[in-house]
């Protein structure tokens, strides 16, 4: 049989093949071209929590805050801090648009010791609003609150809704276009007509002209003093102390006791520093109380 008789049977004995419609396609209802449409949340903000803690061996820090990257509280699901240098620990995280909730997010650190003996980091005053973070990075440089100090005591409810509520002093504080620092203080026991004020060794804080100090400001509702500052063309590092400022006279009282303190961290246009620098150094013996027992 020829090779050409050959195909003919070949393609002859092929089988028909059966073509079979695919049915038409329904159109996507609005919410399936939306679920389609939609883009997963891109990442917005990044906030960098530094602490400045010197442990011992063994030795861990956590992070926890009433937000779910921040572990809701929970303990367990508390985020790690990273050895950073010899006085710093730190983590960072990243916010989507989604979790930049436009509300108060309060935040506190956990000691953790080689036996297994948690500490926490005392106080209700380490608050952010991600949503009102207007930068691209935020680093929050945080002071440890160990339960213990003696200042602690002026901050509960007593003292501040009663024994200390008259030495509020409200303060006008100048306001910067462009803000890359932020300096956060608490100071219990100042007088009716005081407030604190800071100077350093830059133009922006008075280059430590006692005559021209940088005051601070601290609503009512508020534990601490704070100043807003654009610090874009200062050289760092910037060597700093608080002081007592005298509204009524006008005039400056006295620096805070200590070795000055040092910021080293730049910012700019899409970073800004949050520096919580605890307690200043002042007398914590001025307060008189008197009671009777019965």
């Amino acid at each position: 049989m020829s090779t050409a008789k050959q195909n003919n049977q070949t393609i002859a004995a092929a089988p028909k093949r059966t073509v079979v419609k695919k049915a038409a396609k329904k159109p996507d209802s609005p919410a399936a071209k939306a679920a389609t449409k939609k883009k997963p949340a891109k990442s917005t903000k990044k906030l960098v929590f530094q602490l400045r803690f010197h442990t011992l061996f063994g030795q861990e820090l956590f992070i926890t805050g009433n937000h779910a990257l921040l572990g809701n509280n929970d303990i367990e699901k508390a985020l790690p801090l990273q050895y950073f240098t010899h006085e710093y620990w730190q983590v960072a995280i990243e916010l989507d648009e989604i979790q930049c909730v436009d509300a108060p997010v309060a935040y506190n650190y956990i000691l953790k010791n080689a036996d297994g003996i948690i500490s926490f980091d005392w106080g209700n005053d380490k608050v952010f609003n991600p949503a009102r973070l207007k930068t691209k990075e935020t680093l929050f440089t945080d002071a440890w609150n160990h339960a213990g100090y003696f200042e602690n005591a002026f901050y509960t409810e007593p003292f501040k809704q009663v024994l200390l509520k008259g030495n509020h002093t409200p303060v006008k504080t100048a306001t910067v276009k462009t803000v890359t620092h932020t300096l956060k203080v608490k100071s219990p026991l100042l007088q009716q007509g005081q407030t604190i004020c800071v100077l350093g060794n830059v133009g922006e804080l008075g280059n430590w002209n006692t005559g021209t100090p940088v005051a601070m400001t601290r609503p009512a509702e508020e534990d601490c003093f704070t100043i807003q500052l654009n610090l874009g063309k200062a050289s760092f590092p910037i060597a700093y102390k608080y002081g007592i400022y005298d509204t009524v006279a006008k005039q400056f009282v006295s620096f805070e006791a200590g070795d000055n303190r040092v910021l080293h961290d730049v910012a700019g246009k899409q970073k800004q520093v949050i520096i919580n620098d605890g307690f200043t150094v002042l007398p914590d013996n001025t307060w008189k109380g008197a009671g009777v027992a019965i």
